[in-house]
């Protein structure tokens, strides 16, 4: 196999890596819960909810990344950090206790500065929202790592580039065969090349959880350079058109020898007309 057709396809191997960024969001969500709630039982079920669902970030991960080349090396030394970590080897004996046992080791809680804080006495913790703050801060500084080191694969706004593609050896016609299945998807007279590759970009999901990065590690995800789409009712946009002899005629700008967009489509025998959008 081509170094170039292993890239591709190990794209398309994990572009369920939303798994992942969905796995987070859900630990994210339940330990919300779990600071905020008054009610001890509540506390209780969401706290056994967030320990499953911060456990299941790297399994999840590594389901998603299993076939891709350096991860299992890379993850390795990953799983090195985490078993050091003597607050992840607590979380794995809480959840251990929580789904082998049912032991739940929130057992009660105190109300200070206007919020509840819970407490387990099995654990000799006095407010265990910290440790559960400071433990999936660490899971989620992994899975911001594999975004930095595997971005190309994991987030496809860092797959559909101009840089990545030329480095495949392809070119942005490629790119929009591989997303759309035909070539020339975005040629209009009005876009350039960033801006294709930009509309691309839009129309995938890309990471989900930059929030979730910048909340509980203040970094960015690397990303393409912004680029501006021109907009429908853009002036120099209408002026172009107009000196290449298009005119506006029902929500479309056509050529100067097509009378309207019936007789486009019958006379060219085209059937996507999205290329002469209206720009009104």
């Amino acid at each position: 196999m081509s170094e170039l057709k292993r890239q591709m396809e190990d794209f398309h191997k994990i572009k369920s890596f939303g798994q992942v960024d969905e796995k987070v969001a859900e630990a994210d969500f339940f330990l919300k819960k779990f600071c905020t709630t008054q009610n001890l039982y509540e506390a209780r079920f969401y706290f056994s909810a967030f320990a499953t669902a911060s456990r299941s970030i790297t399994f999840t991960m590594q389901y998603v990344m299993k076939e891709v080349k350096g991860f299992g090396d890379w993850y390795i030394k990953w799983q090195g950090k985490l078993k050091s970590s003597e607050l992840a080897k607590k979380f794995l004996d809480i959840r251990n206790h929580i789904q082998k046992r049912g032991v739940n080791p929130i057992d009660g809680g105190s109300f200070a500065n206007a919020h509840y804080a819970y407490h387990s006495r099995s654990l000799k913790v006095d407010n265990i929202a910290v440790y559960c703050k400071k433990y999936l801060t660490i899971i989620i500084e992994c899975v911001w790592q594999c975004y930095v080191d595997f971005g190309r694969y994991v987030d496809p706004h860092m797959y559909y580039t101009k840089e990545n593609y030329e480095n495949m050896g392809l070119s942005v016609e490629d790119a929009e065969k591989e997303l759309w299945g035909d070539r020339g998807w975005t040629v209009t007279p009005f876009l350039s090349e960033e801006h294709r590759w930009a509309i691309m970009r839009a129309s995938t999901p890309g990471c989900q959880i930059k929030n979730l990065f910048l909340k509980y590690l203040g970094k960015y995800i690397p990303e393409p350079k912004s680029v501006e789409l021109p907009e429908s009712c853009d002036e120099k946009v209408k002026h172009f058109l107009k000196e290449k002899g298009y005119h506006y005629n029902d929500g479309f700008w056509l050529p100067a020898n097509v009378e309207d967009v019936n007789s486009l489509i019958k006379d060219l025998r085209i059937n996507r007309t999205s290329d002469f959008n209206s720009m009104a």
